[in-house]
């Protein structure tokens, strides 16, 4: 369905003149570098997804070391949690929190 502008009452267009159709995306898979088979749907972002994306950009860091590939994981699994919609970014952040202060501990030197 065409968005309405709930202003006008009218189609919302592009740039180029072309009505904006709600939530219209494709969808593409991979197979990640663990085997596992995944998929994405892309779509006209919501709110929502826009102000979480905002808020990761206005909080990034440069990363000046090396990361450990178990803590990019943990990252990676709990965050498609919340894109695939079951988990809120406030229940995915403190997951994430809790699984890397939980891995960091037991992995002292």
């Amino acid at each position: 369905a065409e968005i309405i502008d709930p202003d006008t009452g009218e189609v919302m267009t592009d740039e180029e003149g072309t009505p904006i159709i709600d939530n219209a995306g494709s969808t593409t898979g991979e197979i990640g570098p663990n085997g596992v088979e995944w998929n994405y749907t892309y779509h006209v972002p919501t709110e929502e997804e826009i102000s979480v994306v905002e808020q990761l950009m206005a909080n990034a860091r440069v990363r000046l070391y090396y990361m450990d590939d178990n803590i990019i994981n943990i990252i990676s699994e709990e965050a498609a949690a919340y894109f695939d919609g079951q988990k809120t970014v406030e229940q995915v952040t403190e997951v994430i929190q809790s699984r890397i202060s939980l891995y960091v501990m037991e992995n002292k030197q």
